[in-house]
């Protein structure tokens, strides 16, 4: 319930996918502060996994794809506040990284479970075997 009245209320801001991009980003800072890393793309693999994502290899070298959204009926409802929440999210665990690795965007997959992180800086995400 309270990710709903907050993800209603930031939908009523002026620029819903800017102020949640700012509040993922402030989030991401913290939570890679908890996850410190040699590796920006591995250590962004295992934040997301910690927060409840799935995350794999993407179809491409630069794309990691981020599977069961825990938010996923809220992201039907509101997917300009609550992608927008996540892009933020690994943009600000990467910016607190100082990695050259960015991810420049968060598109929505044909599967409502599914979005894809398109990374630049990188040639190649490493895949990680995911933990049982």
């Amino acid at each position: 319930m309270l990710a709903e009245i907050l993800v209603d209320e930031l939908a009523r801001t002026p620029e819903p996918a800017g102020s949640a991009i700012a509040a993922g980003r402030r989030w991401g800072r913290r939570e890679a502060a908890q996850t410190p890393t040699d590796d920006p793309v591995s250590g962004l693999v295992l934040m997301l996994e910690r927060v409840g994502f799935c995350p794999t290899r993407g179809e491409a070298a630069d794309e990691l794809s981020v599977c069961h959204c825990p938010f996923l009926e809220l992201a039907q409802q509101h997917p300009e506040v609550v992608c927008s929440v996540h892009l933020g999210l690994m943009q600000g665990a990467l910016q607190e990284w100082d990695a050259s690795t960015e991810v420049e965007r968060l598109v929505r997959h044909e599967r409502p479970d599914v979005c894809v992180a398109h990374l630049s800086g990188r040639t190649e995400v490493e895949e990680r075997t995911p933990h049982p």
